[in-house]
């Protein structure tokens, strides 16, 4: 046991203590990283004045480097870029402008102000616009002069029912198409199309069913209808042309042969210019009526020949004068009558079939009989004796004297009219004539006999000419 007090102990231990934290203490201020210390403070740089070796050095505060901006090439070069290539965008303007290229030549300008706006680009395009806005309005006032000139063609064809070449002149201004006016000037007269197609289509099927019911004439005015509605439809054209021969059939009389074993003379024995003949034809039929004018303009309708040399015509417009439509036609020539035939589908009768459609088997002198006038003030037919007392010398209407009749039914064979027939007469003053039969309003009694026979030039067309016409059975 220790002879040490217990109180003396405690310093000892605080002693060591102390030497303990100091140690420590050391350890970690010598082992801490050096970047954990704070940055010395920059030493001054001395500045040389070149004063001699005994003058005091100066110090200066070097700026930061962020502070300092080096020289850009690159910006520079860029600019002188843009500027090249905006002059070579000028000449290409000004190449396109002197070319009359417009719209290449503002492009260009554009693109050039866009790389570096200049004075001369500007007023380049400046002038460039005000020519483009010149011709603009040039091209404006072109097109509304053109416009015009299109409404007033639409507007004949619409007044003539063509839809069809109105509709067509519109197409055809493809250059007006930007027009204010185009769209709707189209579209109007493709409307005014569409109803003529539908009132045409209705009409012609009412016609086809008058015409399958045997309802000739009133087929014939709806097919007028529909022809005047849309005349550039040929199908009515063509239906109108069938149903128009139809009717011209309609009034014929079949003329039979000759009984077997008897000899129908023809001619007059006591005339030298009327040889006595036997009829050596068959049977056939004939009109009942001469060739009226009303039946003549539906040939001239459908064909396009020329109006009669007549005063009962219109010769401008082709058309019969109102009240006329059946008096018998005339002021044509032969070869009118021909074609007129040949048109209905028949033909000119021969001077032998004619004088026998009149005088049938019994060589009657007239249609009717043996005497002009059985009694006193009695006109059977349209001769000079009638007109006198009247002191009237027209044509009448056909059928205007049943009693003049044929034994057959053929009417007017007598007066009225002379009529043209296929049979040539000898050549007489180096002319090769025509023979008419039947006598007119101008001639007397004497010509009206159905043997009697007047040679006349086939070119020449007449007042008191006209025709009628026969078909083979």
């Amino acid at each position: 046991m220790s002879d040490t007090p217990r109180g003396g102990v405690w310093p000892l231990a605080i002693m060591a203590l102390i030497v303990g934290l100091l140690a420590t203490f050391v350890v970690i201020r010598f082992t801490r990283p050096s970047s954990d210390l704070p940055a010395p403070p920059p030493k001054p740089n001395v500045v040389s004045t070149d004063k001699g070796p005994d003058a005091a050095p100066k110090t200066a505060v070097e700026p930061p480097k962020s502070a300092v901006r080096p020289p850009d090439p690159t910006g520079e070069q860029e600019a002188k870029r843009k500027s090249e290539e905006a002059a070579a965008r000028l000449a290409d303007a000004r190449k396109a402008w002197d070319a009359g290229k417009l719209d290449e030549a503002l492009a260009a300008t554009h693109a050039s102000r866009r790389l570096k706006d200049t004075t001369e680009a500007a007023a380049l395009e400046k002038q460039i616009l005000e020519v483009q806005e010149a011709q603009a309005k040039e091209r404006r006032e072109r097109q509304d002069g053109a416009m015009k000139e299109l409404r007033d063609r639409v507007e004949k064809l619409k007044d003539e029912y063509r839809w069809d070449a109105a509709l067509a002149a519109v197409d055809a201004a493809a250059d007006l198409r930007d027009h204010p006016e185009f769209a709707r000037l189209r579209l109007t007269i493709a409307g005014f199309r569409a109803d003529a197609e539908k009132s045409f289509t209705d009409s012609m099927a009412a016609a086809k069913k008058l015409q399958a019911d045997g309802r000739l004439a009133q087929a014939r005015a709806k097919v007028v209808q529909a022809v005047r509605i849309y005349p550039e439809r040929k199908e009515a054209q063509e239906v109108l042309v069938e149903i128009d021969k139809a009717l011209t059939i309609t009034h014929m009389v079949r003329i039979p042969g000759p009984p077997r074993g008897v000899s129908v003379q023809l001619g007059d024995a006591t005339k030298s210019d009327e040889p006595s003949r036997a009829y050596a034809g068959g049977a056939f039929f004939i009109d009942k009526y001469e060739v009226t004018n009303d039946e003549y303009q539906l040939f001239v309708e459908a064909t396009g020949h020329r109006a009669p040399a007549s005063k009962l015509w219109n010769r401008d417009a082709k058309r019969v004068l109102v009240g006329a439509e059946r008096y018998p036609v005339s002021g044509v020539t032969a070869d009118d009558a021909e074609k007129y035939a040949a048109w209905a589908g028949k033909r000119l009768p021969t001077e032998d079939e004619w004088e026998y459609a009149a005088r049938y088997v019994d060589g009657r002198v007239y249609p009717w009989g043996e005497a002009f006038q059985p009694s006193e003030n009695v006109y059977l037919c349209n001769s000079l004796e009638y007109g006198k007392p009247l002191l009237r010398f027209e044509p009448t209407p056909v059928g205007a004297f049943p009693n003049g009749r044929s034994a057959l039914d053929v009417m007017d064979m007598a007066g009225n009219v002379w009529e043209w027939t296929a049979t040539k007469s000898p050549v007489k003053e180096g002319r090769e004539l025509r023979v008419l039969k039947g006598g007119s309003f101008m001639t007397r009694a004497d010509a009206c006999r159905a043997a009697n026979r007047l040679a006349d030039d086939p070119d020449v067309a007449h007042l008191d000419v006209g025709f009628r016409c026969v078909r083979d059975r």
